[in-house]
């Protein structure tokens, strides 16, 4: 996307988290980055009804054939994805064996809460983990940053196609557990996502 800000043209990528199985309509997720020019601006100004310019979407972080036996693994804003791909599959019908797993700071920082539960009551066969940093004192879920204990979670591990989102240091550290897991490295997939 490309926005005027004080006279200034500043432009910055967005990952999709639209289906591409609904036309028409782009959907990003942007969350609110300290001092972050575009994600404040699109937060505070941006209107119902404002046009923006944006490139036409590209990349090769997609599900392709792969739709059985998933394990979608994201931390911070790298659900974008995650969430476009889980949509894709519901709309399809495709939702076979999906585990869905997000790290996030806190229970106030947890997106698409109320959609992932709607989608995990529909289809059985779709299990959602959240899993805390900074867990409240209330959260009975998982907790801490990514670790071999939390892969012991994931049913199935080296059969499925694993997708893997979010910070630099998140990816690394989860390629290198899912690898010592067994994951096939044919069959771990990840975008790079952050602000540059």
């Amino acid at each position: 996307l490309q926005v005027e800000i004080n006279g200034e043209y500043v432009a910055r990528r967005y990952t999709l988290s639209s289906s591409p199985s609904r036309p028409g309509r782009y959907g990003i997720s942007v969350k609110r980055i300290d001092n972050g020019r575009v994600s404040n601006w699109l937060h505070d100004t941006l209107q119902i009804g404002d046009t923006l310019v944006a490139e036409k979407p590209n990349g090769t972080f997609h599900l392709g054939l792969h739709t059985d036996k998933l394990l979608l693994l994201s931390a911070g804003s790298g659900i974008a994805p995650m969430i476009s791909m889980l949509r894709y599959l519901a709309d399809h019908d495709k939702v076979h064996d999906v585990i869905f797993h997000h790290q996030c700071r806190c229970q106030a920082d947890i997106p698409y809460r109320d959609e992932l539960a709607d989608l995990a009551a529909k289809y059985p066969q779709l299990k959602v983990i959240f899993v805390l940093s900074q867990p409240d004192a209330d959260w009975d879920g998982l907790s801490g940053r990514l670790t071999e204990n939390h892969l012991k979670y994931i049913p199935a591990i080296t059969e499925r196609q694993v997708f893997v989102c979010g910070p630099d240091a998140f990816m690394s550290e989860a390629k290198a557990l899912l690898l010592k897991a067994g994951v096939a490295e044919a069959n771990y997939h990840q975008e790079a996502f952050g602000p540059a």
